[in-house]
């Protein structure tokens, strides 16, 4: 969920003494918010975006503020900051340009979509709250100074539910039929969730919950993409997070009493 809405996510390798295992060894999630420069007024030498590289451009300290910037009375300072040694920190990110040292959020080009699907929705919401209210319109078929007796133009007439009423003579009364696009909504719904999909590689049945329109082959055939995207991804995880881990794990290991390297 962190790499489609924040386009990565950071782990820290820290010791637990609360673990049931000789091995302490843990790892703790942290918001990408939280690695960031302390005050964007205080330069950082080397520094991109709370990470601080060397000379050969590898990550040598993460900062890591201690409250979250959303935080009620958060302030930055300097003194909220922890510096974190690369070797504690697991950043787990896709670098699609050269000198890229953040994520993308996956979920970015689809942006503008949610916001015509909120559009469209709110409209044909509005059009099917105005055909509900009893609304209309007084209208003569008579000529102008005709028989039809004088009505007060733009005049407002208030409605009660379950009465008659008479009508000046002469004059008629129509109720006010809106017109809403119900008949296409389903279908603009369809057409815009299918394109917000396309950046995550996820077919329409899952993206929508809904597999009606597909029989069993469709569906499988849909499902070939986002399962290779999958493994993709579990491919590069296993790389950049879990050899790591291993590592790591193995070194708390080979210390322990009794144990040989």
């Amino acid at each position: 969920m962190a790499k489609a809405v924040d386009g990565e996510a950071f782990a820290l390798l820290t010791a637990n003494p609360l673990l049931r295992s000789p091995i302490k060894l843990d790892l703790q999630l942290i918001e990408a918010d939280r690695v960031a420069n302390p005050d964007a007024r205080t330069m950082i030498d080397a520094a991109v975006d709370g990470i601080e590289f060397d000379r050969y451009g590898n990550p040598r300290r993460y900062l890591v503020l201690r409250r979250h910037p959303g935080q009620t009375g958060f302030a930055l300072a300097m003194d909220g900051v922890d510096r974190v040694p690369a070797e504690a920190v697991i950043h787990w990110f896709r670098s699609d340009r050269p000198g890229q040292h953040r994520g993308i959020p996956e979920i970015t080009p689809a942006l503008p979509l949610f916001a015509q699907l909120r559009r469209f929705t709110l409209a044909v919401l509005s059009a099917a709250e105005a055909a509900a209210d009893f609304a209309g319109i007084l209208y003569t078929d008579a000529p102008a100074n005709g028989e039809a007796d004088a009505v007060e133009p733009m005049d407002l007439i208030e409605l009660e539910r379950n009465m008659l009423m008479t009508m000046p003579g002469g004059w008629k009364m129509s109720q006010v039929e809106p017109k809403q696009p119900a008949t296409t909504y389903a279908e603009f719904k369809k057409e815009i969730l299918n394109e917000i999909a396309r950046c995550l590689n996820m077919p329409f049945n899952i993206a929508a919950g809904n597999s009606s329109g597909y029989n069993y082959a469709s569906g499988r055939l849909d499902h070939q993409t986002y399962f290779k995207s999958i493994r993709v991804d579990q491919s590069f995880t296993a790389s950049r997070v879990l050899d790591r881990v291993l590592v790591a794990w193995l070194r708390e290991y080979a210390v322990l009493p009794g144990t040989s390297a």
